[in-house]
């Protein structure tokens, strides 16, 4: 069968399972219920939640512009289309063990789903040069961006819920100690993703996640918020540093 077809059931797929999620029809809890089990100072406010929408609306633009008959030879749709359908199975594996309340296996789950999005956004990035007429950009590399983005913060989410469900003490260290450290690596993530690939996207989208894990623990953790909003606020000033080049990377080449 081809990719591209596989694609679009697996989107459809994804999207169906995660509605399930949301509205708690899924082994009869919606996923914000399970993690309000083991709340930890990097779960950020439940309006953050919304970006899936934003990410599967990407992705369905990837999906539709893969059936073009333009598209038939096109390297990057090619090299990207495994990657896409595994995170799909990651996605859907994610959620059916989450739901189950395996925090250990859903930790480990995740971070399967964060390596293949990773593989995703470098097959992708011939897309993110490419002139914006050509619709590239805006159809197969501002997806994952914005998707690899979102799950990187996830994935440090979820890693905490694992362990503090498994009991894990840290070593002794405050749970604001750690907390701080996780926000200090996804700033970092984000900056190195802006300066290294000259991708704004990565980096909005994490500053998005901080900011509202600043929310979520304002006021009763002061430290962790004021973490959360500083590292966003240094996500977002590389995102402008770095988007005057994407422009004119993409200027020249239209």
């Amino acid at each position: 069968m081809p990719w591209k077809i596989l694609n679009a059931l697996a989107w459809v797929g994804v999207v169906a399972v995660n509605a399930a999620a949301a509205t708690g029809a899924l082994l009869g809890q919606s996923s914000g219920e399970i993690s309000d089990k083991f709340p930890t100072l990097v779960t950020p406010a439940g309006y953050a939640f919304a970006i899936w929408s934003v990410i599967y609306l990407l992705a369905l633009g990837y999906v539709v512009v893969a059936f073009l008959p333009s598209r038939r030879d096109d390297r990057t749709m090619r090299a990207t289309a495994p990657w896409f359908f595994v995170s799909c199975l990651f996605n859907v594996g994610w959620l059916l063990v989450w739901h189950s309340e395996r925090y250990t296996a859903s930790a480990f789950v995740i971070a399967c789903l964060l390596l293949t999005l990773i593989g995703l956004y470098a097959a992708s990035r011939p897309a993110a040069r490419a002139p914006r007429r050509s619709g590239d950009f805006f159809l197969i590399a501002l997806p994952f961006s914005v998707y690899l983005g979102w799950v990187t913060v996830a994935t440090i989410v979820n890693i905490s819920v694992a362990l503090r469900a498994a009991g894990w003490d840290g070593w002794g260290i405050s749970d604001a100690a750690w907390a701080v450290s996780l926000i200090l690596v996804a700033a970092i993530l984000a900056v190195v993703a802006a300066l290294k690939d000259g991708d704004p996207w990565f980096p909005l989208t994490v500053a998005w996640a901080l900011i509202a894990i600043g929310v979520k623990q304002h006021p009763a953790s002061q430290t962790v918020a004021i973490a959360a909003w500083a590292a966003a606020g240094l996500a977002i000033a590389v995102a402008l540093y770095t988007l005057p080049g994407a422009a004119t990377r993409k200027t020249r080449r239209a």
